[in-house]
């Protein structure tokens, strides 16, 4: 073999055939997407497959992949995990709790729930446990 493999396309009927001297890697249907698969072959030569294995390749029969030998996988994927649902809010505090960060600290300025922080602390823990919600709620029990 040269040392710059190159695969020859060979109409056979309809089809195209991928010849690499007097070894047919594979037969495919005319147009760009053959030119294109000869382009593949010829890097996967490059890369140093044997054209015995681009054939296996081609035919799905091989477990190689181009750049590593990655197996098969063997297990099916981790289900998805189910949402714990959110705390109900149907009364004044979780009313409180509803809507963007800036939108509760600007609640929590007024001062008129600063006798329910803890509750509300416990409210926001249960529920979207927010960062920037739960550091005002500290910062209202702390000035309270």
């Amino acid at each position: 073999m040269a040392d710059d493999p190159s695969v020859e396309l060979r109409r056979e009927g309809s089809r195209m055939g991928l010849w690499l001297g007097d070894v047919c890697l594979a037969r495919v249907e005319a147009g760009i997407p053959a030119q294109q698969l000869a382009r593949y072959v010829e890097m996967q030569l490059r890369a140093g497959f044997a054209p015995e294995a681009i054939q296996k390749m081609l035919r799905g029969e091989s477990q190689v992949t181009t750049g590593s030998n990655a197996p098969a996988r063997k297990s099916k994927p981790a289900p998805a995990k189910p949402k714990t649902p959110k705390a109900p809010a149907n009364d004044e505090l979780g009313s409180v709790l509803e809507g963007k960060v800036g939108d509760v600290k600007k609640a929590l300025g007024s001062g008129d729930h600063d006798a329910s922080i803890d509750a509300l602390i416990a409210l926001e823990e249960a529920g979207k446990a927010r960062k920037g919600v739960l550091k005002a709620l500290a910062a209202r029990r702390g000035g309270a």
